[in-house]
């Protein structure tokens, strides 16, 4: 059946992703290496999804006002552009610190799941987005669907959360 197929690639998955540990970890790699870690970053992932997505309703308010298509005061959120700008920020240094400490706790291995290419891309092109790109006033179309790509990172959490059950 459809399900049971299902259930055979969530556990053949299930066995490729699991990265094989360096001998005598320390405190914070043990941590690191636990799946409440795991579901720690897969909170804050939900919550920068949230926040993407305010985002973009702002914006699409903010032009409509412009437009003339509602009404003007919907478009007007004080203080939105500076909240967005600190989250973005807050949220490329929260995800840095988990690659980095991801890449600490298993070193070489990490690289061998594809997964983990997709969050490497991400940290790096949202980085870049932020300081590199700002700094040289290189203007860059709107590429929030690559940060959307973390999403991928919360089929990891199910896997967690289907296990804990």
């Amino acid at each position: 059946t459809g399900s049971a197929a299902a259930a055979a690639f969530v556990a053949a998955e299930d066995a490729k992703s699991k990265l094989p540990l360096p001998p005598n970890l320390t405190w914070w790699q043990e941590s690191v290496a636990t799946e409440r870690f795991d579901m720690l970053t897969g909170c804050v992932i939900v919550v920068n999804a949230a926040v993407m997505a305010v985002q973009l309703e702002y914006h699409g308010l903010h032009a409509g006002s412009r437009l003339g298509a509602n009404l003007a005061e919907q478009g007007n959120w004080p203080y939105a552009d500076e909240a967005f700008k600190a989250l973005d920020h807050l949220f490329c240094w929260v995800f840095f610190l988990e690659l980095a400490l991801r890449v600490g706790t298993y070193k070489m291995s990490f690289f061998c799941i594809a997964l983990n290419w997709i969050d490497v891309v991400t940290v790096l092109f949202t980085f870049f987005e932020l300081y590199f790109f700002d700094m040289m006033e290189v203007s860059l179309p709107n590429l929030t669907f690559i940060r959307l790509l973390r999403l991928l990172k919360l089929i990891k959490v199910l896997r967690v959360v289907r296990v804990m059950r």
